[in-house]
Formats: structure tokens, C-alpha cells, sequence
């Protein structure tokens, strides 16, 4: 079974590796928000999410 904390960071984890794979030159900010990631810059953000629901 997986602690909260250890999903928080695995969440981290592939949220970070997808978007910096798709978008390798630009630079985002990681945000954590229960469950939820939001990783952003100035022009996009990009929500990892297991919950349909979030509050930002």
C-alpha cells in the first residue's frame, strides 16, 4: 500500500516527466494540491490527476 506521501511525490514524478518531455526547453512551476499536481508556466498549465474534482 502506498502512503500519502510517497503518492504525492510519485504524482510529482510523472507529471514532471511527461511535461518536461513533451515541452524540454521551457520551465515550469510544480504546485501540490491534495492529490492533484499543477505544473505551470506563463502561458499553460497541466493538471496530473487521479480525481476528476479539484480545488485550486
Amino acid at each position: 500500500m502506498v502512503d500519502s506521501t510517497q503518492l504525492e511525490r510519485l504524482n510529482v514524478v510523472k507529471a514532471r516527466a511527461l511535461v518536461e518531455k513533451t515541452f524540454p526547453e521551457q520551465d515550469f512551476e510544480v504546485e501540490v494540491k491534495n492529490s492533484a499536481v499543477l505544473i505551470s508556466n506563463q502561458e499553460t498549465i497541466f493538471v496530473y490527476a487521479k480525481m476528476k474534482r479539484f480545488r485550486r
